[in-house]
């Protein structure tokens, strides 16, 4: 069951650099805008991103791949789980935003400053982020027993 986690961590990974790399090369690799836009317009999707991450992220935590010690034997791969899972919790929160409308009265003070600072931070970043989080998938891939730590 350890190498199912191992390979849905790797997919997630490499399916969300695709996500976050959108922006920048959708217009030569048009796969990507089509990923893009297909994430960004459905609920249920963002939510089963959400939940894979989260879940993942807890079994390479528990169980990680043989020589890893338990709960450091893929600290760096959790942690870009993580850090993706928080990237698609803003987008849901800006998601269901739009979804009441951006007319209302007051929406800006029912906008928590936090997923607005997060949002900013994570849009401005999104092509490191991208990046960071294609390395992490392929050196996982290509070394599945190193303690990437």
């Amino acid at each position: 069951m350890m190498f199912q986690a191992y390979f849905l961590t790797i997919g997630y990974l490499l399916l969300n650099a695709g996500l976050l790399l959108g922006d920048e090369y959708g217009g030569q690799f048009l796969l990507l805008l089509r990923l893009r836009n297909t994430v960004r317009t459905s609920l249920p999707l963002h939510i089963v991103f959400i939940v894979l991450g989260i879940l993942l992220a807890v079994w390479k935590i528990f169980l990680p791949i043989p020589p890893g010690p338990t709960l450091l034997g893929d600290l760096i791969p959790v942690g870009c789980l993580l850090v993706v899972v928080i990237y698609h919790v803003t987008q849901l929160h800006n998601f269901t935003k739009r979804k009441k409308g951006d007319d209302m009265q007051g929406s800006s003070v029912n906008d928590s400053v936090m997923f607005t600072q997060t949002r900013s931070y994570i849009e401005i970043h999104k092509r490191n982020l991208g990046y960071l989080t294609l390395a992490v998938g392929v050196l996982h891939f290509l070394f599945p027993v190193a303690v990437l730590l």
